[in-house]
């Protein structure tokens, strides 16, 4: 019997991280282009918040942790289709970003 591809860990893990890193640059695009940040790119906004020269670098782990409300999302999309499996990957993503974030604020 085929173990189903879209009711696994890992598959819940990278769905996860990958909705995070795109609700992360869609969380900066809001912050460039929306709210009149339009001299700088995306990129150049990014190096300017993780320049330590500003003080600005506490914006990130902020930033970070918006993007993680996407992933929420997902989790109770999987909940509801009994793709249990996937549910505790993103859950996992979820620590993984938590980690990142106290990694940012309290380490560096």
């Amino acid at each position: 019997m085929k173990k189903p591809v879209y009711n696994s860990f890992l598959f819940g893990l990278l769905a996860g991280i990958l909705l995070e890193i795109i609700a992360f640059f869609l969380v900066l695009f809001i912050n460039t282009r929306i709210l009149g940040y339009t001299e700088r790119s995306i990129f150049s906004f990014l190096k300017y918040l993780l320049d330590f020269d500003t003080g600005k670098q506490d914006i990130i782990p902020k930033l970070i942790s918006l993007s993680a409300l996407p992933a929420l999302l997902l989790f109770f999309i999987f909940m509801w289709t009994n793709k249990l499996k996937s549910a505790r990957g993103v859950i996992g993503s979820a620590f993984i970003l938590g980690i990142v974030i106290v990694f940012l604020k309290f380490i560096l």
